[in-house]
């Protein structure tokens, strides 16, 4: 993983938030639980890389990721907020996501309620 480049680690970071939430909304929580894990390698990676983590986390938060994969938007936006990384532009990708009427809204306005509760997002 560690000799992706910078796009491919956005294309994957995307495509796999897409998976997690399709998987989510199937109940398939085996292959939800693997995609998951991808996501969570792709953090290790970026939290050890803070000038990649800038540059890929900055491209995830966009107005253009936001429109055409808004969970891979908010599973950055999350993750923005664990390495205390572009606080406000995350905060307002949670905001917009916490109002759709769906798992994606949910899972946005608990990260959003856990940030104003603890002032951080554990990891």
């Amino acid at each position: 993983m560690k000799n992706l480049t910078t796009e491919q680690i956005i294309k994957n970071y995307a495509d796999y938030s897409m998976m997690q939430g399709e998987y989510m909304l199937e109940s398939d929580y085996k292959q939800n639980n693997k995609t998951v894990k991808k996501l969570n390698d792709l953090y290790l990676l970026l939290k050890n890389d803070v000038d990649l983590a800038n540059t890929v986390y900055k491209e995830l938060i966009s107005e253009a990721t936001i429109k055409l994969t808004p969970n891979a938007a908010a599973n950055a936006a999350c993750d923005c907020l664990k390495l205390n990384i572009y606080i406000d532009e995350a905060l307002k990708v949670l905001s917009m996501m916490s109002k759709r009427n769906n798992i994606l809204g949910f899972g946005s306005e608990m990260a959003l309620k856990t940030w104003r509760e603890k002032g951080k997002l554990d990891e």
